[in-house]
């Protein structure tokens, strides 16, 4: 708690001050707080007979200690994204660790030094739950004459977005973020992760510790007949490499490899970049409305749609809520559409997939349902 007879801070008066346009306002962090003026009415003339009492300030002062290791802060504002972009780059994935944002990213150049900003715009959030903000970068690639290809995880502090939403709502909640691609050449795509501002822990959408297993119940129906079998997998170890901590499985999981990372709300695989491997996010939860993205299989290009399930989902293992539909195919041929369905931290309990066969013996129809689970 202050007090104004032992602590004095000056705090800049700015020409036009906005309580979400932070472009527009001058913080000062000291104490262990960060300042902000945000109005002064009735605003200050030279030739005006104001005096001290008769003007107003709203401030804005809230706990804030800088983050040195970050490349900036979240600017707010209602600034048209289409005035962010400046040099192209190539978004790979985005995680979210306390009240930081980590955004790989891969572009040209080698020679200078490259900067790069984040905007959240509009200053406001999109109304679900949770609630949604829109993320911008901005590439400055300084004129770089050179042509290597460059892999570089940026970071940046999400306070501001937390404060804002704070001030609008008197309260925090999560807030899911959606950072679009550079979209003058990949227009709509978008990468989305789930902040938690308040410190709360994640749900695991897919929960991982060694002993862990699902079984299923997996038939098949091919040109030869019909065939019936139990799956097991379990999560038989974990590593860690530059990327990350990974969890090994004893067998795959629905459309992903015996390694997969886990960061709370999200799934990845690895996927491989100009530069080398980075995490590619796989199975991510929707918000109150679908969304679609597009994953790279190989040389195959699968359309996924994720969409929140309003009832209840029954399985041998029991009655889920609260679960995600993911469903798709692949967009060459249209040989593999399938759904499935994600309870968070349960994991997999139904998918269904239909293809077209190559060979008699390849299922023409496949169906799989979890009959019991150890999560630890």
């Amino acid at each position: 708690m202050f007090r104004a007879d032992t602590h004095r801070v000056k705090v800049p008066i700015v020409v036009s001050g906005s309580l979400t346009d932070s472009r527009q306002q001058v913080p000062v962090d000291t104490l262990g707080y960060r300042f902000t003026l945000l109005n002064l009415l009735p605003y200050p003339h030279t030739d005006s007979n104001y005096t001290e009492s008769d003007y107003v300030a709203t401030l804005s002062v809230f706990p804030f200690v800088p983050i040195d290791s970050v490349d900036g802060e979240v600017i707010t504002t209602d600034q048209n994204p289409i005035s962010f972009q400046v040099d192209p780059f190539q978004l790979n994935s985005i995680s979210v660790d306390g009240n930081v944002i980590h955004v790989n990213v891969t572009y040209g150049g080698g020679c200078k030094n490259h900067y790069f900003q984040l905007f959240m715009s509009p200053a406001a959030f999109g109304e679900s739950n949770p609630a949604q903000a829109n993320l911008y970068l901005r590439h400055f690639g300084e004129f770089d004459p050179c042509d290597a290809i460059v892999t570089r995880q940026l970071s940046f502090d999400l306070r501001t977005i937390a404060h804002l939403y704070e001030l609008m709502y008197g309260d925090l909640d999560p807030i899911r973020l959606n950072l679009y691609r550079f979209f003058d050449s990949l227009p709509g795509e978008k990468l989305s992760v789930v902040y938690y501002p308040d410190g709360t822990e994640p749900p695991s959408m897919l929960p991982m510790a060694i002993g862990n297993y699902w079984v299923y119940a997996e038939t098949t129906w091919t040109d030869q007949g019909i065939h019936a079998e139990i799956d097991s997998i379990e999560v038989i170890g974990k590593f860690r490499d530059s990327l990350g901590d990974w969890w090994k499985l004893s067998g795959s999981l629905p459309w992903l490899p015996d390694s997969i990372m886990v960061r709370g709300d999200t799934v990845f695989s690895v996927g491989y970049g100009w530069n080398g491997p980075y995490p590619l996010p796989e199975y991510v939860p929707a918000a109150d409305t679908p969304f679609t993205h597009y994953m790279l299989r190989g040389c195959i290009v699968v359309v996924r749609t994720v969409s929140p399930v309003d009832s209840t989902v029954t399985v041998p293992a029991g009655s889920f809520a609260g679960s995600f539909m993911y469903s798709g195919t692949d967009l060459q041929w249209q040989r593999f559409p399938y759904r499935l369905f994600l309870a968070p931290g349960v994991g997999f309990i139904f998918l269904e997939q239909a293809q077209k066969p190559i060979l008699p013996e390849h299922p023409t129809y496949r169906r799989s349902w979890l009959l019991r689970y150890h999560i630890e």
